[in-house]
């Protein structure tokens, strides 16, 4: 595949990247205060948080969601076809890729799908109760998702420092499981898609510089 068609897979996939952004920020950047990780822990500060919060914020982060995974999904196809040979690993890092990317938008609905009935519940007693079951008995889609993230960060890093990809081994930096720890230390939402648009933006950035280069070469040798 020609590097026009990759970089435009890696562009959709940047682009879906920052349509989950948005959906994590309708989602955690409520008037009652931010949801940081963990916030639903503790329940005051789950009311605080979700009390008043309108509802048309629940299903409108999970349509950008789903649309923003559903696109990024094509990052991951754009990172598969910059393997220089399309083996077990390359086939083992887009696997983990899109299927954490499916799993992830599983759970960004349960996460939209609770938290709507939560609000909506706002007189009822047992609701913290409620909520924590429904997601203590729909966690295995996160679990799923962070596990197989996991495994493409780091078959993507053995691939990228291995020189298995057409990118420079300095490109393994750009790597969602690089940057997924530090910005999740930071506590605020939407780690895991902005992540992803860092790793989606620096790899389409230095597939376009290697093409450059190599236009440049060709223009050398004719000379």
């Amino acid at each position: 595949m020609k590097n026009s068609s990759t970089g435009v897979l890696l562009l959709i996939g940047l682009f879906g990247s920052a349509l989950w952004l948005v959906a994590d920020i309708i989602l955690g950047y409520l008037p009652g205060g931010i949801a940081k990780a963990g916030f639903m822990s503790d329940p005051q500060i789950l009311a605080e948080i979700l009390d008043g919060a309108p509802l048309w914020r629940f299903p409108a982060s999970a349509g950008f969601g789903m649309l923003g995974m559903a696109m990024s999904v094509f990052g991951y196809l754009g990172i598969y076809v910059c393997f220089r040979k399309q083996k077990i690993l390359s086939k083992l890092t887009v696997f983990s890729g899109i299927a954490g990317t499916v799993c992830g938008a599983v759970y960004h609905v349960i996460c939209t799908s609770s938290e709507w009935y939560y609000v909506r519940m706002s007189e009822s007693d047992v609701r913290y109760e409620y909520l924590s079951e429904f997601m203590s008995q729909h966690e295995i889609p996160m679990r799923l998702c962070g596990g197989l993230f996991c495994l493409f960060g780091i078959c993507l890093f053995i691939a990228m420092i291995g020189k298995k990809t057409v990118f420079s081994r300095w490109g393994a930096i750009f790597n969602i499981m690089i940057f997924y720890p530090i910005l999740m230390v930071i506590g605020y939402p939407g780690y895991m898609s902005l992540g992803a648009m860092i790793m989606f933006a620096g790899l389409f950035v230095m597939l376009k510089k290697s093409a450059i280069i190599q236009e440049e070469m060709q223009c050398f040798q004719t000379e």
